[in-house]
């Protein structure tokens, strides 16, 4: 189970669960209910979306959030990235390498 740390790791957690599937941008989009340019920033860790809407995307690929203790689960500091909290995130010029996407779980 891999940390979150940044709206980046969401991103390419639900870009890396959406590839899985084989499925466009286009088509997790209409089953989330979602715009598809607003799924674009979501993949790219762009934005702050709200919570029912990320909700929402996690629904429609049939994935959990789980939410754990950060002390039950220590991380080694080279696998620790944290963007600080009032830096603005910035879209990232190509797609995000595939991250460990252990920390969603299937229903």
């Amino acid at each position: 189970m891999a940390p979150v740390h940044s709206a980046v790791d969401v991103g390419a957690a639900i870009r890396g669960a959406r590839l899985d599937r084989g499925w466009t941008q286009g088509e997790l989009a209409r089953r989330a209910r979602a715009g598809r340019q607003w799924l674009v920033g979501v993949e790219a860790g762009a934005g702050n979306p709200s919570l029912d809407r990320l909700l929402a995307v996690l629904d429609a690929l049939e994935l959990t959030l789980l939410v754990a203790s950060a002390a039950a689960a220590p991380v080694a500091p080279a696998e620790a990235r944290r963007v600080p909290a009032r830096e603005p995130l910035r879209g990232v010029s190509r797609p995000p390498a595939p991250a460990d996407r252990s920390w969603l779980s299937r229903d």
